[in-house]
């Protein structure tokens, strides 16, 4: 392995690890206003690790899905943990009780998966097409 390769791992793992705290803080601001949006901390890490990355990766994808699973469940079980256990694995073990949480959680990663797998710098990148002389039409 590179050290090119190693910078490259080091810059997803840090846009990633600031998506992530940024999506919660967001989560926990929405929530604040009475509203859930479970869904945007693991969409903002994948974004996040997305956008600090040089090149497209299905495995960077995975690692921020996987990634927006736990993060999902931490946000959710931060927020609002069962009254009859308190912990973190009670939480785990009991969340299909909670209808709509799971299916945040997954949609949250299935979209950090999605934009996580991307180069979003590349959008700055891009190269124009170069410039095609146009011929005048000709007058009939």
């Amino acid at each position: 392995m590179n050290s090119r390769t190693i910078i490259h791992i080091v810059l997803s793992v840090i846009g990633a690890a600031l998506g992530g705290v940024l999506g919660y803080f967001a989560h926990r601001w929405i929530l604040s206003q009475h509203l859930n949006a479970l869904v945007l901390p693991g969409a903002l890490l994948g974004f996040g690790s997305a956008l600090f990355s040089w090149r497209r990766t299905v495995v960077r994808g995975l690692f921020c899905a996987f990634a927006a699973i736990g993060l999902g469940i931490y946000c959710e079980w931060s927020h609002a943990p069962f009254i009859a256990d308190g912990s973190l694995a009670y939480f785990i073990t009991h969340l299909y009780q909670i209808p709509v949480i799971p299916i945040m959680i997954l949609v949250g990663s299935l979209m950090a998966f999605w934009l996580g797998q991307g180069d979003i710098s590349a959008m700055w990148r891009q190269q124009r097409p170069p410039d095609a002389k146009l011929e005048p039409p000709a007058n009939s």
